[in-house]
């Protein structure tokens, strides 16, 4: 194995084919050593020397004859990480500690974080003849337990982070810092369009006011939050601090609960601070072309979702996942977290189990990585202790009111509903916990407005609904509420959080009293009609069962049915109270998920539960903490509306044969434009598992591509098969 200095000497010893090694090093200590600057944790680390010879050293070992074999052709076993790593344990003059977190970054920045156990036991092997002393060392070390395993963790994750990152953009020829045009915001807000405007523009500069008393941009980082009524201009004042931060060479993360929420606050913020300082980063985000100036960050973020602009707007999950994850690809925009502004936004969405251990983790990131999180929602958790920058703020009109009715109800009895306790003629909207009784009542719905010859638009939106239909209802609705045109719409939980959205009245299958308050914000949201009216009660299937038992904890729901027992027939202005109770009673005597006992005891790769049998198994960290209760399924099923997606297809299909026999520059260039289609190709898909297109695939009506895709094929829309997908979404075959 050779040294820097004498690698500068051997420019033939390659790191990749074409690219000396000694450049691939030098240029990436020289990218990590601008993140660090960008993105500095201060006191995180004894010695930051650390980042340095991480970063100069991680492949030294390809100078090695059997890895430059490899770049040769030759079919050779060639370990670069190991022994590169095996060098970071005889740097000296750094601390002890910091020599095992530099190995462990060394050694994974190919494959994944592991438990400390098994770092302790591969360091162990690695040195096996190094003598006594080192042994004893490593023995004494790894004694220790809770914080400091904990403080190891995070020292490691960011050190990893940062030398993937480093090394990805350097492998991808990415040029050291990309001159974009100087941020320029535009706050599009409109103080014309209702009465309530009044209000808001003074919630607006009261809010504005606690938050430059506080000073957030000068402070070493903090945990806030920002609870304010819906309809009140949470975005408006997240985007004008935003440009604070975003201003002073701050980055943005901008943290939402669902895509369409990533999408709608994304194109918000593009028109507001320009398309070349957004990214909208979700897993079905398309970046580009990659036919831009920065055509390798283009790359990275469409191989490593890479987060390399001033905003990003990002899911929850993938949040959790840059928190947490092990991988590469989860951890490689860690290290940004530190200096930034993370706004997360409705975080009550989490799982009640999760919040004591997110607000800790929000916590540290304020206090060891100089991070500003805000956390913002009308319905504001016990998650840590949050200082607020808003004031009592009480909306100064009573918008609507909440009644709720005991008994069950089948979907089938739901226009009785509408006509008991509404005016037809007004707009409403519907939410029902499940896509299939959704799907249900919007059936009943549009039979009630049709036998009551009423042509107006009846609408519906569930996460069975493609990106393209959804941004199309949206458009409608809204279009015609300022026409002031009647409509209706029949929706799943999808339209709850951050939808700007209005309707005289709502329905809502019973839920978690935030869920439902959520969903009640759509109800005379900027008070442009009278009061309006929320009907709460529980839907059951024709089998008897509640559909709110499907997706929902039990102890949510019995809190929720108990308050509203005591509070039947309530106005908004009691809400605080109300809710106030809803999450004391919630957290009184529930037990917290231990995922950061877990990590405190160096479990953060993989958790060992009891098996079958009592049997100790070991299982991803990821995969026991899940982040939400529902997944969507692992399918996806793709719509062929038009010659559009037809196109999509065929290029798809003709990419996927070509990567079979592509050359090595050609792989990765034709799965770069694979990858791109398919994202294309996700604007006009649902995700859904394959139990609920099975009969359609017997029948023929749906094609099974292979690899988790199915087709619904254009003669399939015009066919037979044309009730599969409609104005109504996808339709499963299986019965609610």
């Amino acid at each position: 194995m050779l040294t820097l200095a004498e690698l500068k000497e051997r420019p033939e010893i390659e790191s990749h084919p074409g690219k000396s090694l000694y450049s691939h090093l030098t240029n990436t200590a020289e990218k990590g050593r601008g993140l660090f600057k960008k993105h500095t944790p201060p006191g995180l680390f004894k010695n930051e020397k650390i980042i340095e010879y991480t970063l100069s050293l991680h492949d030294v070992a390809k100078s090695g004859t059997p890895f430059q074999r490899k770049l040769q052709g030759e079919k050779v076993e060639a370990f670069h990480a190991l022994e590169s790593a095996l060098c970071l344990l005889d740097v000296n003059d750094l601390p002890f500690e910091e020599r095992l977190i530099a190995f462990e970054a060394v050694r994974r920045h190919h494959t994944r974080l592991r438990n400390m156990e098994t770092l302790f036991m591969d360091i162990r092997e690695a040195v096996s003849d190094r003598g006594k002393a080192l042994h004893d060392e490593l023995d004494d070390y790894f004694f220790f337990e809770g914080e400091d395993k904990l403080s190891f963790w995070l020292k490691l994750r960011y050190l990893y982070s940062l030398l993937v990152a480093a090394d990805r953009l350097e492998a991808s020829d990415a040029p050291d810092d990309i001159r974009r045009p100087q941020i320029s915001f535009m706050d599009e807000y409109d103080s014309s369009a209702s009465p309530i405007d009044e209000w808001r523009s003074g919630v607006f500069e009261r809010t504005m006011d606690n938050y430059r008393k506080r000073k957030l941009l000068g402070k070493n980082g903090g945990v806030y939050s920002l609870t304010l009524p819906t309809g009140s201009g949470k975005t408006r004042i997240s985007f004008n601090i935003a440009e604070d931060f975003i201003s002073a060479g701050r980055k943005l993360i901008y943290v939402l609960p669902f895509i369409t929420l990533v999408e709608q606050t994304g194109d918000v913020l593009v028109r507001n601070f320009g398309e070349e300082h957004v990214q909208i980063d979700h897993s079905s985000a398309f970046s580009g072309d990659g036919e831009d100036v920065d055509d390798a960050y283009a790359s990275c973020r469409e191989f490593y979702r890479y987060w390399d602009k001033d905003c990003i707007v990002t899911t929850m999950s993938h949040f959790w996942n840059v928190l947490f994850g092990s991988g590469t690809k989860d951890a490689i925009n860690f290290h940004q977290l530190a200096g930034s502004l993370i706004i997360v936004d409705e975080p009550q969405l989490l799982q009640y189990k999760y919040w004591q251990g997110f607000g800790k983790m929000m916590d540290i990131l304020a206090k060891r990585l100089n991070a500003t999180v805000i956390m913002t929602t009308a319905t504001q958790p016990k998650i840590g202790a949050p200082i607020e920058l808003a004031g009592k703020e009480k909306v100064p009109y009573v918008r609507h009111s909440y009644k709720y009715v005991e008994g069950a109800y089948k979907i089938s009895e739901i226009t009785e509903l509408i006509k008991a306790n509404f005016d037809p003629d007004k707009s409403g909207m519907i939410v029902l916990n499940t896509k299939l009784s959704a799907g249900e009542a919007y059936a009943e719905v549009k039979r009630f407005y049709q036998e009551r010859n009423d042509a107006r638009p009846c609408f519906f939106l569930s996460s069975w609904v493609t990106p393209r239909d959804k941004r199309f209802v949206i458009k409608e609705i809204k279009r015609l509420r300022q026409m002031n045109l009647p409509y209706c719409l029949v929706a799943t939980q999808v339209v709850e959080a951050g939808a700007d959205l209005d309707f005289d009245w709502v329905i809502r299958d019973i839920a978690p009293l935030d869920a439902v308050i959520q969903c009640a914000g759509r109800c005379n949201r900027s008070f442009l009609r009278e009061k309006g009216k929320i009907i709460i009660c529980r839907f059951i299937s024709e089998k008897g069962r509640p559909f709110s038992e499907m997706v929902y904890d039990p102890r949510q729901l019995d809190v929720t049915i108990r308050l509203l027992k005591e509070f039947p027939d309530f106005e908004e202005n009691l809400l605080d109270e109300i809710l106030d109770r809803y999450f004391a009673c919630l957290l009184n005597g529930t037990r917290q998920s231990d995922f950061f006992a877990r990590i405190s005891a160096g479990e953060w790769d993989e958790v060992t539960v009891s098996g079958a049998g009592g049997l100790p198994k070991n299982i991803p960290f990821m995969s026991s903490y899940p982040l939400y209760n529902e997944s969507e399924g692992d399918g996806t099923l793709i719509i062929e509306y038009d010659e559009e997606v037809t196109c999509l297809l065929e290029k798809m299909a003709r990419l996927s044969n070509e990567l079979r026999y592509a050359l090595s520059k050609d792989f990765y260039e034709k799965r770069g434009q694979l990858r791109r289609t398919m994202k294309k190709l996700a604007g006009f898909s649902v995700k859904v598992s394959e139990v609920h297109l099975r009969t359609y695939i017997d029948m023929g009506h749906v094609e099974d591509l292979g690899h988790g895709l199915f087709l619904l094929p254009k003669t399939s829309l015009s066919g037979a098969g044309s009730e599969i997908y409609d104005e109504g979404g996808f339709r499963s075959c299986k019965a609610a």
